[in-house]
């Protein structure tokens, strides 16, 4: 049968935009390889070319999305905005960079092309951004007309324009956006590799298996698959949108409520924003804030994740012992392999090559950071060289049919790669320039130095008060930013007093980033909780409160690490690491211990015994007492009352 020629005119049309959009990705790709391995016209140059191509890549992905017309077009001129921008500023480059604050009426057409696409391309995905960039844009121009301490000269449109973009200092082509066209840009070159090939599908199959045929165990599926496919995102959203599909349905066939199932889920996923190596890019700003390798951060962020999983795993344990004993005793273990081969099917051999070759791609990361002390971008295209080939193979070789037929599957996984490549770092990329662009408003109306100088008189009276601060700006910018935006914005406006008051810019640092990822349970956004819940068919107040009480106990952790900070300062493992390390567990142990059940059956003594021991955890958390006996005797009651209570609700018979 024919097609009619109207529809063969939509595919063709279609299918165009498609070509369109491989050479760019291909282009991007090519580009970024190029700088990596020769760094060939320096970061500036690079970035000035990446950033349009990234604006154009994503403007062009969502008018093959959009089904509205007029979204389309818009969608597609400012794609084709952005390339001719990317052209014009690799090509007048040095002329902008010459005649610096000399510009023509062209240059500052370009300017506005890169702002407005900049703002049309952050609307579609964080509007808080987009609201935040407009007010303080408005603020820079205007802020003469507010009082003190808000008041300040003034700049023009003009200034504020050519500042944020073709300046090249701040803004758009800032240094977060160097820092995200340069090394995360070379991080997602192997974060691809793992989704394209379907690695972290391979991991849930292993794990529930695992795992997964015993009640009491299925929620820990979704812990353990949320830490290794962690590895690979670095995103808490995106860990429950691909583990959630798989653990949600099989904790809700357990037994456990829809709203459990994705709190579960989200607080795991969380984990995944402290979780090297990738850290929710928090890491290289981190490293780069800071002027250190990339893998220091790396060797603080394995202890913050270690905690948080080992509390997280607890505060389950005895949410599960509990739900045990009040709810009938049903589960995956009566239908076995069936049930779990219906949701997301049996691990096979190719799982296993597949996690095996992915293991070996981080460990040969481990080894070119760690021991070689590679450079990020170093470390990366030589990764993706050696193992993308392998997964190719591999893949080849667990595919049956003709050659022809196999020719034609790799092909599509080069497609997809790139595709999956060029998105991914398209998203990162703009999402840091455009908080570049707010970083640089703060820089341009100088309000950041008079906010300093109110914070540091805030903090001469009390440091306390500073910290406590802080703690709710991130809280309050948590709720509507990405855990990227909110370090951001907190490393700005509060790290500067925190530091030049005595706190070392390492605790400041992971200070600042620990509260930025509470952010995703957070709120009314909460991005985790929101994914997990639309999988799970779950009210979003109800699962949100849940999340946000499982995490109870690790929301002191920002605070905890002001005091109990050995191994933020000096990783390496000594006695005072290990004993800072041991007293954090116990003592967010203890309080999981305190919030989630009983001590006692009686309500009057459990109330009052439950306080006592919420006084000796915050005491022993918060660093309160700095005698090593006497944080040791308090460790060892709260020891006993832990493992008291573990002993008492697993004694307790489930519900017939």
């Amino acid at each position: 049968m024919r097609l009619p020629p109207a529809l063969s005119y939509r595919k063709l049309y279609r299918a165009g935009l498609q070509l369109v959009l491989t050479l760019i990705a291909s282009l991007f790709l090519l580009l970024n390889l190029y700088y990596f391995i020769t760094g060939y016209g320096g970061d500036i140059l690079h970035t000035a070319t990446i950033v349009p191509l990234a604006m154009a890549i994503l403007s062009l992905d969502r008018a093959l999305k959009t089904t509205g017309r007029i979204l389309h077009v818009v969608n597609l001129a400012f794609a084709f905005a952005s390339l001719f921008v990317a052209l014009y500023l690799r090509l007048n480059f040095y002329d902008l960079l010459l005649y610096r604050l000399v510009y023509t009426y062209f240059d500052l057409f370009i300017a506005l092309l890169v702002m407005l696409v900049a703002l049309w391309v952050i609307w579609g995905t964080y509007r808080v951004i987009f609201i935040l960039i407009i007010i303080l844009a408005l603020y820079s121009v205007y802020g003469r007309y507010l009082p003190d301490p808000l008041f300040h000269p003034g700049v023009s449109w003009t200034r504020v324009l050519t500042g944020l973009t073709i300046e090249f200092e701040v803004g758009v082509f800032g240094p977060l956006a160097k820092l995200g066209a340069t090394l995360l840009a070379a991080v997602l070159l192997i974060t691809s590799i793992a989704y394209v090939f379907r690695v972290p599908e391979s991991i849930i199959r292993v794990i529930l298996y695992i795992v997964g045929r015993k009640r009491y165990l299925v929620p820990y599926a979704a812990v353990g698959s949320s830490a290794l496919v962690a590895m690979s995102t670095g995103s808490a959203a995106a860990n429950v949108a691909i583990t959630g599909q798989f653990t949600i349905p099989l904790m809700m066939r357990s037994g456990f409520k829809p709203e459990f199932a994705a709190s579960t889920e989200a607080t795991a996923s969380t984990a995944s924003l402290i979780t090297p190596p990738i850290m929710g890019v928090a890491a290289f700003l981190i490293a780069e804030s800071l002027g250190v390798h990339y893998w220091e951060v790396v060797l603080r962020g394995f202890y913050m994740a270690l905690i948080f999983y080992v509390v997280l795993s607890y505060s389950l344990l005895v949410i599960i012992l509990a739900i045990m004993r009040s709810t009938p005793s049903r589960g995956v273990s009566d239908g076995g392999l069936v049930e779990l081969s219906e949701i997301a099917g049996r691990p096979g051999l190719v799982d296993i090559a597949r996690i095996t070759l992915f293991i070996g791609l981080l460990l040969y990361l481990v080894y070119a950071l760690g021991v070689l002390w590679w450079s990020v971008t170093r470390a990366s295209y030589t990764g993706v060289m050696i193992f993308l080939p392998a997964f190719i193979i591999l893949e080849l070789l667990a595919t049956k049919g003709a050659i022809r037929d196999r020719l034609g599957i790799v092909a599509r996984l080069l497609y997809d790669y790139l595709v999956v490549y060029a998105r991914e770092a398209s998203n990162v990329i703009v999402l840091l320039a455009c908080l570049g662009m707010i970083v640089g408003v703060f820089t341009l109306t100088g309000w950041v130095l008079r906010l300093f100088s109110i914070l540091i008189g805030v903090g001469a009276e009390s440091i306390v008060i500073l910290l406590i601060l802080a703690y709710a700006v991130g809280l309050v910018l948590g709720m509507g930013l990405p855990p990227t935006g909110t370090y951001v914005i907190l490393s700005v406006l509060t790290l500067p007093a925190l530091v030049q008051l005595g706190v070392d810019p390492w605790i400041a640092h992971f200070f600042a980033f620990y509260i930025a990822t509470l952010g995703e349970v957070t709120p009314p956004v909460a991005p985790a909780v929101v994914v997990g819940s639309q999988i799970a068919k779950s009210d979003l107040i109800r699962t949100g409160s849940i999340a946000i009480r499982m995490l109870a106990p690790l929301f002191l952790f920002a605070f905890a690490i002001i005091q109990r900070n050995s191994f933020i300062l000096n990783p390496a493992p000594r006695t005072e690491v290990l004993l800072d390390l041991l007293y954090l567990l116990v003592g967010l142990l203890s309080l999981s211990t305190v919030l989630f059940t009983s001590i006692i059956s009686l309500k009057i003594p459990d109330i009052v015994l439950r306080s006592a021991i919420l006084i000796l955890s915050l005491t022993l958390t918060l660093g309160v007492i700095t005698d090593n006996n006497v944080n040791a005797f308090i460790s060892v009651i709260l020891v006993m009352v832990i493992l008291t209570t573990v002993y008492k609700l697993a004694r307790r018979k489930p519900k017939p």
